[in-house]
């Protein structure tokens, strides 16, 4: 609780106590010194404590150094180092609410005590070697631990650090071979080595530097001539005796250059020489050393990535690659994918001179007018004319990016056990992989994703049954392969051009002709067949073939999923390039027959795009075509049949307490979800009739729907899931019949319409406040608004009338609001819409509009997005009309006071930083109507306020507003503050 209390409170704890409380945390850790181990989280809490008081009081410069004075002794060291570590680990570990100013400053005040703290871990480690320290083991972890946090702060001092204290690294790596030392020397030599090279510590790497990559011919590690013997990698100078030049602490730029030289010398050395260590590791099926050791050789080869580019022939470089490749290699998915990092940062150059052929081709085509979008992605096969450097690279044959496809595949395989784990299991494991398919996406760019597709197709190959459909029993390593190549070829980018359709024509046969039948398998394979069929434009028996693939998962609780999500991509994006109306009638059939036979079996979220599926089938057939065409209408039929029978033995319960179970209206939610769901899909769908006339079909069927709708809407109307789900089959029925440029639906149902937005009134006036009446009202004014009949605006006002009234006797203060978002939200955005489709009704209203205007200022400080927005919508809307209506303006002038106090009341901290931002448009909004009026209530709202701002004061931020240049300025003072 203290230590909370110091992280985020510390402001309410007056400076002038903020040294009695350091004394008396400082106290209590030296009294818990002594305690038992069963006091160690008290210590280590109480060293938190301490840590973060220190970092927050930016004008305390000097007490880390008092408190390497006062504890430095051997009975108090286990705390100081405690206490050292903390203070670095914490500045990031805790979200500390400080400003990024102080934040700095702390920083600041860190960076310049780590060559204090450095020489005490230095003199530390000297005392553990000499054992004049007990415990030196225990000692030793510490120290490693407390080395590691600081190196994050040594870049200021980093000259120093290998002149005069390099034995630290050599200590870190000595401590290597000690299991218990283990994890802190690799943290340890990992910071070293960032801070060495600059190597980059993140996946996501800017491309800005790729130039540098490219051009940089340093070589960091050439030998001097004293080192010569490359096979002995212990034989060079050892950098822990210091030289004439180096204890001379002459700082020119050339001893700096030499000395950087020597230490990166030392650490390649040293860092290939671990190879026996992971080989023996590899052996042992150590997989946390492994991993550990493989941070430490992808760290050296990104922080040396340009000069491996560069040192042909050189036999370290070739060491270290071969390395990496190795590591490449392992087994364990953690270890093989953390090499991607090396490889993301490899690709870079070449990514970088892909690009620019790509925008030459371009370039040229477009000179020659063979038009600019000729190419339209990066991934495609134009010419690149690589420099002389990266044949050895790009070569399609022997080059080395094209050999890292099978080692990513390794990278990409799942664990043995993959399918025996729970779902929260399953998704870290699949989270581990997640960096392949970004360097698959760089090698499609540097050799194009024909080339790699072609690749991924030869290794598929082998677990291809060869055309006789036999199914062999396959080792589960070879299984989780199989869905590695998949895994792969699903990473590559579905937006290239068409030209490498017949590879994947080729992969797609594959698919079909797999040896195994095991799920991870077949998972993959949807997953492919989903994600790649948009590109195609494939033959009948190719599109039957897939569709029997995805049809046989549907059976299965592992496959169902990706089975129904694969149908449903195939008939949004294959089926629409089917040139034959009959093959797409022949499958709407076919999956007719599967819903209406499978469809009990399905998890609901797949029975719904199961729907979706078939009636996006249903929408392509557009009343022209052969006598195959379907009836689209008896199809729906068909597809509603199961769930109005569902509805026709939920509505009939006699018993009204039936109703309120809990199990009956989850039935009912599920059966007017997938309704709905049939309607959501189903855009304006006709009949052709002999008579040559058009009929609405979801309309028509809207309205034989609508008795058991009606029902639901009555006695429902407290459910706001139901109400939901059964409202937004009107909202469909309303957006899809005008979807064609007219108002069909309301010209031919006009007395049905007006029965539809009466209920909706009643509803929500009389019965309950469901949002979801509100925008089914909003639906009406945005559809319908535009007609010129004046019957239907009369009604629409009366409704947006009624619908005020209620809504305001409910929102009477800002509790109602906080508890009524959904309300809120549907409310203004409904006033807004009206204000702008119609808006002279209501600004002739002076006592709605006042009323409503007023009101709103209980909204302005929501803590719910989409209610803020429309409260300030609201705002900004009438004040379009404060300029030309009098009436308007003397609401402004009336209640101008109170909205900047509640504006700025939000704004100085009370209400969220993104909504901050809202209130501070609507505040410069509000300035730039009335400069005069808003300056004066500005002034006298910031005196209200309460707020001990610092940087800017109340007086400053004041400033800054009322003399910016324009809206942005003014913004910006207002976050600032």
């Amino acid at each position: 609780m203290l230590r909370s209390k110091i992280q985020r409170n510390l402001h309410e704890v007056p400076r002038d106590h903020h040294d009695g409380l350091y004394s008396m945390l400082m106290k209590a850790l030296t009294m818990f010194n002594d305690k038992s181990a069963e006091y160690e989280n008290v210590r280590t809490q109480l060293s938190i404590a301490v840590a973060l008081l220190v970092i927050q009081r930016t004008d305390w410069t000097q007490h880390v150094r008092l408190i390497i004075d006062a504890l430095a002794q051997t009975q108090t060291l286990d705390i100081l180092l405690n206490l050292l570590t903390r203070l670095p680990e914490e500045l990031y570990t805790f979200n500390i609410p400080v400003s990024p100013k102080i934040r700095d400053h702390a920083r600041t005040n860190l960076r310049a005590h780590s060559a204090y703290v450095l020489k005490l871990l230095h003199d530390l480690f000297r005392a553990v070697q000499s054992n004049s320290l007990s415990e030196n083991m225990n000692v030793k972890l510490k120290v490693l631990k407390c080395f590691a946090a600081w190196l994050d702060f040594m870049d200021d001092h980093f000259y120093e650090y290998i002149t005069n204290y390099t034995i630290l690294t050599k200590l870190c790596f000595d401590a290597l071979q000690n299991d218990a030392l283990f994890k802190d020397a690799c943290a340890c030599i990992s910071q070293i080595l960032r801070l060495n090279g600059n190597a980059p510590s993140k996946f996501e790497d800017d491309d800005d530097d790729d130039d540098d990559v490219v051009h940089s011919h340093v070589d960091p590690t050439k030998p001097s001539a004293n080192n010569t013997n490359d096979d002995d990698v212990h034989s060079h100078v050892d950098p822990t005796k210091p030289s004439a030049n180096n204890t001379n602490n002459n700082n020119s730029s050339n001893e700096c250059e030499a000395a950087t030289r020597q230490h990166s010398q030392f650490l390649l050395h040293n860092i290939i020489a671990l190879k026996p260590m992971y080989d023996t590791a590899v052996k042992n099926n150590d997989s946390h050393k492994c991993y550990g050791l493989t941070r430490l050789f992808v760290h050296t080869a990104e922080t040396n990535v340009a000069w491996m580019l560069n040192a042909t022939g050189n036999k370290e470089a070739a060491q270290l690659i071969n390395i990496v490749l190795d590591c490449a290699k392992h087994d364990d998915a953690e270890t093989a994918c953390y090499v991607c990092y090396f490889w993301s940062r490899l690709l870079a150059p070449f990514k970088t001179l892909s690009k620019e052929f790509h925008r030459q081709h371009c370039y040229a085509s477009s000179s020659r007018g063979n038009g600019g979008g000729a190419l339209a992605t990066i991934w495609d096969g134009y010419p690149r004319p690589w420099p002389s450097w990266c044949k050895p690279y790009v070569s399609e044959q022997q080059g080395l990016i094209a050999a890292l496809l099978p080692i990513l595949v390794n990278a990409a395989k799942l664990p043995h056990e993959y399918e025996e784990m729970d779902r929260d299991e399953q998704e870290e494991t699949d989270d581990v992989r997640w960096q392949v398919p970004e360097n698959i996406a760089d090698i499609c760019c540097v050799l194009s994703a024909d080339m790699v597709l072609r690749t991924l197709s030869r290794l598929l190959a082998a677990y291809c049954s060869g055309g006789d459909g036999s199914v062999k029993q396959l080792s589960i390593a070879k299984v989780y392969e199989c869905e590695a190549i998949l895994f792969c070829i699903e990473s590559t980018p579905s937006d290239a051009l068409p030209e490498y359709q017949a590879v994947l024509h080729t992969i797609f046969a594959q698919i079909c002709q797999l040896s195994t039948r095991h799920c991870a398998v077949r998972r993959a394979a949807m997953r492919v067949i989903a994600y790649h069929c948009a590109v195609l434009n494939g033959t009948e028996a190719m599109f039957g073939n897939l569709c029997t693939y995805v049809l046989s998962g549907l059976g299965e609780t592992a496959l169902q999923t990706e089975s129904v999500r694969a149908l449903l991509d195939m008939c949004h994006k294959f089926v629409r390039s089917l040139s034959s109306t009959q093959t797409a009638t022949q499958l709407t059939q076919l999956l007719l027959r599967v819903y209406e036979e499978k469809s009990v079996a399905l998890r609901a979220k797949d029975e719904l795009m199961l729907l979706e599926a078939v009636t996006v089938l249903l929408d392509r057939d557009d009343g022209h075509g052969d006598d195959a065409r379907l009836d689209i209408g008896e199809c729906v039929q068909r597809l509603l049949l199961k769930h109005r029978r569902v509805l026709h033995a939920l509505l009939t319960v006699a018993d009204a307490s039936q109703r309120q179970q809990t199990q009956h209206r989850d039935a009912l939610y599920h059966a007017m979800n997938c309704v709905s769901c049939v309607f959501k899909h189903l855009v304006v769908v006709r009949h052709a009739h002999d008579d040559d006339d058009t009929a609405d079909v979801s309309g028509a069927l809207l309205r034989e729907l609508w008795p058991e709708l009606r029902f639901i809407l009555l006695h429902y109307s407290e459910h706001e899931g139901i109400m939901e789900k059964t409202t937004r089959v009107i909202k469909h029925v309303m957006r899809n019949s005008c979807s064609d440029g007219g108002s069909n639906w309301f010209a031919q149902q006009r007395e049905f319409a007006m029965e539809v937005l009466q209920l909706m009134t009643d509803l929500y006036c009389e019965r309950c406040p469901q949002s979801s009446f509100l925008y089914i009202v909003w639906t009406f004014v945005d559809e319908c608004m535009h007609s010129q009949q004046q019957e239907q605006q009369q009604m629409l006002m009366t409704s947006l009338v009624r619908i005020a009234r209620c809504t305001l006797q409910a929102l009477d203060s800002e509790e109602s609001f906080r508890e009524r978002p959904y309300i809120v939200e549907d409310f203004y955005e409904l006033f807004v819409l009206f204000l702008r489709k119609s808006p002279q009704p209501l600004l002739a209203d002076d006592a709605l509009m006042q009323r409503v205007f007023e009101r709103a200022m209980d909204g302005l400080n929501l803590d719910h997005k989409s209610a803020h927005n429309a409260v300030c919508n609201f705002y900004r809307e009438v004040l379009y009309f404060a300029d030309t209506h009098q009436n308007v303006a003397r609401l402004f002038e009336s209640f101008s006071a109170a909205l900047v106090y509640k504006m700025l009341y939000g704004i100085a901290g009370n209400v969220k930083y993104e909504r901050a931002q809202t209130l501070a448009d609507c505040l410069s909004k509000l300035y730039k109507f009335d400069r005069k009026l808003i300056q004066e209530c500005m002034r006298n709202a910031v005196q209200r306020i309460n707020i001990a701002s610092l940087d800017p004061n109340p007086a400053e931020f004041l400033e800054f507003f009322l003399s910016a240049d324009g809206k942005h300025q003014r913004i910006n003072a207002c976050l600032d503050w």
